[in-house]
């Protein structure tokens, strides 16, 4: 590590994903949306407010008038069922969502 943090090395790469990129991952949303439609609809209320709606566990369970432990429970299930849906879809993608979730968890 350089001494000076300012000094730090650059990246090259810029921080715009390419063409190839924004079409991969709008894929990857259509098919994420896709397998969320599947999910029985106590399972999907919560991830779509708090995924798609941005709302917090508390407001959620406000709007379903359930207790904050129940959202979080269903959407500890849901994701269960989701990626138990990815490895049925493509075993491939989910050994590519595991190491994407372990870079973004070590910073790499």
């Amino acid at each position: 590590m350089h001494p000076y943090p300012l000094f730090r090395r650059i990246s090259t790469r810029s921080e715009e994903p390419t063409p190839e990129e924004h079409f991969v991952l709008s894929e990857e949303k259509r098919e994420l949306q896709s397998l969320v439609d599947f999910l029985p609809d106590k399972y999907r209320d919560v991830v779509v407010l708090y995924h798609y709606k941005r709302l917090s566990y508390r407001e959620i369970s406000e709007i379903l008038g359930i207790e904050v432990k129940s959202v979080e429970t269903r959407m500890s299930r849901a994701k269960k069922m989701l990626r138990d849906l990815i490895r049925k879809e493509d075993p491939v993608h989910d050994e590519l969502a595991h190491r994407r979730a372990v870079e973004r968890v070590s910073g790499k």
